[in-house]
C-alpha cells in the first residue's frame, strides 16, 4: 500500500543521505553508518516478505479467475497482512528472514520445474488450517521435524506458500519453535512453549 511504499522510500533516502553528508566526527559518523546498516537490513527483510506476499496474491488471483477458490479471499489476505506486521524474536540465530529465504528458494525451484513442464497436475486445494493440523500431527509423533520433510513431496507453489503461513502462525503463537543451528543449515521445527495448548484454536481462527 502507499504507506508502506512511502516508508520504504524514506528509508532508502536516509541510507543514501548518509553517504552524501560530510562527516561531523568519527563517533557521529560511526553511529550514523551503524544506523543506516540496521535500516538497510530491516528494509531487505521487508522487501523479501513483500515478495512472498505478492506471490500469494498472484496465486489467489489466478485461483479466483479459474474458479478454483476454496476459501474466502479477504480472510486469507487479512491473515497475510497480520503475518507481515508481526516481527518474531530471534530464536537461536534464526529470524523470519531466514525462514522466508528458505521458502523463497523452494518457490524459485518449483517455478523453474513448472517452466520445464514438470508440473502438469491441477492446482492443489489446501488451507492454512489444514497445513497447521498436518504439522501438528507430525510433531505429535516426535519432538522435532525438519522443514524439508514437511514440503519434500510438495510440487505446488501455492501449497508451499500456505505452509509458510502455517509455520509463521504456529511460531507466532509459540506452538512450535523454529531453529537453525548453522547458516544455510536445515531448519528444524520443534514443539514450542505453547505446544500443550493445542492447535484447535488456530485451525478454527484460520
Amino acid at each position: 500500500n502507499m504507506a508502506a511504499f512511502i516508508s520504504i522510500a524514506a528509508r532508502l533516502l536516509f541510507i543514501k543521505s548518509q553517504s552524501l553528508l560530510p562527516q561531523a566526527s568519527r563517533d557521529e559518523a560511526t553511529g550514523e553508518m551503524e544506523s543506516a546498516a540496521v535500516m538497510a537490513e530491516e528494509l531487505q527483510r521487508h522487501l523479501l516478505e513483500y515478495k512472498l506476499a505478492r506471490e500469494i496474491a498472484n496465486h489467489l488471483r489466478q485461483r479466483e479467475e479459474e474458479g478454483l477458490q476454496t476459501y474466502g479471499r479477504s480472510g486469507l489476505l487479512a491473515g497475510i497482512e497480520a503475518q507481515l506486521a508481526w516481527t518474531p524474536p530471534t530464536l537461536l540465530g534464526l529470524e523470519v528472514q531466514s525462514l522466508a529465504l528458505a521458502f523463497q528458494r523452494l518457490l524459485d525451484l518449483r517455478a523453474k520445474e513448472n517452466g520445464n513442464g514438470a508440473e502438469l497436475l491441477p492446482m492443489a486445494r489446501i488451507s492454512v488450517g489444514e497445513r497447521i493440523s498436518e504439522i501438528a500431527g507430525l510433531l505429535s509423533e516426535r519432538l522435532s521435524v525438519l522443514l524439508s520433510e514437511v514440503v519434500e513431496n510438495e510440487r505446488s507453489r501455492l501449497v508451499i506458500i500456505v505452509t509458510f503461513l502455517a509455520v509463521l502462525e504456529m511460531w507466532k503463537r509459540e506452538r512450535i519453535a523454529v531453529k537453525q543451528e548453522t547458516l544455510m543449515g536445515p531448519i528444524v521445527l520443534e514443539r514450542g512453549t505453547g505446544w500443550e495448548e493445542g492447535v484447535s484454536g488456530l485451525v478454527e481462527e484460520e
